[in-house]
């Protein structure tokens, strides 16, 4: 009776926090002999050393008396937690990582087990482990994500993923990255997977598991024939959309852009249980663009404006390249002014917008009104020099459009000042060549072909530069007409 009743009491000292009360009741208990409590309050006293944090040495000292007297004991599991725990924090995790293998090498199925598991995941960095951690995750895949404690946290489930993409088990790999897909809401554990892989060159991994994040498949309830629930968050799917894009796996987008079509009905809700959100969009339709489809792009960006309500500049000039390359002259001219309404007219910007307005201008044959705005891009001081050169290289294409070879020449020549060694001085070089050409002045046509080939031997030019070479043979001067 007075063992019983000093176990109460030490079970009411440990519950209400007073650990050194506790402590001393339960080695009274234990000093007291043998008796049916002594191997509670082994685990007792343990437990009090350990949580009072101020000597683990002695707290897997008391461990270890527990372990050795009473290793038959129903709460075996969690003194090893224990023990692992207080290796952990004196440092020593050889140890810590030999008391986990024991857990799940034999009480693989206890609660203890499972919270090992998930505390050794949070003590450790984000990559794939091996030995019997990496086989428990990889064999009890479905009933660890199901688990609440093992899910609490992301990083449990990312070690699992990464294990299950280095042994090339589809099915774990499969089960842990829709586990990340419906819980990680920021998307930065999808980012860090990702870039784990490809670091550590793993990119056919990595291409793998962000498909699966980018197109998502929907779990389709049988009776009514919709998604039952959000299949995946937007921010793992903005997070996958945005290594892809940053990897250039343009295709891997392009042909989700093209799947996701499917899901325009209208409803809001789709979008949202697909984790589609403007940004998401926005990589569709750029990744569309970038491998040529530039119609299937435009109506992207037609969507993200005109239903998703996105007013930013750089989304507007897209919207307005695009409408400008595969649009109608109307709506190119509207979506250009909806982007110039958007920034100041004195804005570095207001360039771009410039250039594209001068485009359409030039395709509709309105070459003086194309030339003007082309001139204000030049005069604008605050654009950037790509930009100006552009602008510059542009008005002798107009002149040469429309045969006044002349012009051509001199607007050509000015080039060279904006751009310098720019890509636009080289694009000048070989129209500024075939003005003179037709001109009838070959020597100076070989001049700016010579002299291109000599200064930007490596660019796009270059090649169509030499042919011409060939066929004028000329005496080519060293001295380029550019300059004259």
């Amino acid at each position: 009776e007075w063992t019983a009743t000093c176990m109460t009491v030490a079970s009411g000292l440990l519950d209400g926090g007073h650990l050194e009360l506790a402590q001393s009741t339960y080695q009274m208990v234990i000093g007291n002999g043998d008796s049916p409590q002594l191997a509670t309050a082994r685990l007792g006293l343990a437990w009090c050393t350990a949580m009072s944090g101020k000597d683990d040495q002695a707290a897997l000292t008391e461990i270890d008396q527990f372990l050795q007297h009473h290793s038959d004991h129903a709460d075996v599991p969690s003194a090893l937690l224990m023990r692992m725990s207080c290796q952990f924090r004196t440092g020593q995790s050889d140890s810590a990582d030999q008391t986990l293998q024991k857990l799940l090498e034999q009480h693989s199925a206890s609660g203890a087990c499972l919270q090992a598991i998930v505390s050794h995941c949070g003590n450790h960095p984000l990559e794939p482990c091996d030995g019997p951690l990496a086989d428990h995750l990889i064999q009890h895949a479905k009933k660890l994500t199901a688990s609440p404690q093992f899910t609490s946290t992301l990083k449990p489930s990312a070690i699992g993923l990464l294990v299950s993409a280095q042994r090339g088990d589809v099915g774990a790999e499969s089960i842990y990255a829709n586990a990340i897909a419906t819980r990680d809401k920021t998307g930065d554990t999808t980012a860090a997977i990702l870039e784990q892989l490809t670091r550590n060159d793993f990119d056919a991994d990595a291409q793998r598991i962000a498909l699966r994040w980018i197109s998502p498949v929907a779990a389709v309830d049988s009776k009514s024939g919709e998604d039952t629930e959000a299949i995946i968050t937007a921010g793992v799917r903005e997070s996958a959309c945005r290594w892809a894009g940053r990897s250039s796996n343009w295709s891997i987008l392009a042909m989700a852009a093209k799947d996701e079509e499917a899901f325009f009905d209208g409803n809001e809700q789709t979008a949202e249980l697909r984790g589609r959100n403007l940004h998401v969009e926005r990589l569709f339709a750029e990744a569309l663009l970038q491998t040529g489809d530039a119609n299937s792009s435009l109506k992207w960006w037609q969507r993200i404006v005109d239903e998703g309500g996105a007013d930013d500049f750089p989304t507007l000039l897209r919207l307005a390249e695009t409408a400008s390359s595969s649009g109608s002259i109307t709506e190119a001219a509207q979506r250009i002014a909806a982007a110039r309404a958007a920034i100041s007219t004195t804005s570095p910007q207001s360039a771009l917008v410039n250039l594209l307005a001068a485009d359409v201008e030039i395709r509709q044959l309105n070459f003086d009104r194309g030339r003007s705005l082309l001139e204000s891009v030049v005069r604008l001081g605050s654009a950037d020099e790509d930009a100006r050169g552009r602008a510059q290289w542009m008005i002798g294409e107009t002149y040469y459009m429309q045969e006044r070879f002349g012009e051509a020449i001199d607007a050509y020549r000015l080039v060279e000042g904006i751009s310098g060694e720019g890509q636009w001085t080289a694009a000048a070089l070989v129209q500024a060549g075939k003005s003179f050409e037709q001109l009838g002045r070959t020597r100076e046509a070989a001049v700016c072909y010579s002299t291109l080939v000599r200064r930007f031997a490596n660019s796009q030019h270059a090649t169509g530069a030499r042919r011409r070479l060939a066929a004028l043979s000329p005496d080519a001067s060293s001295e380029s007409p550019l300059r004259r």
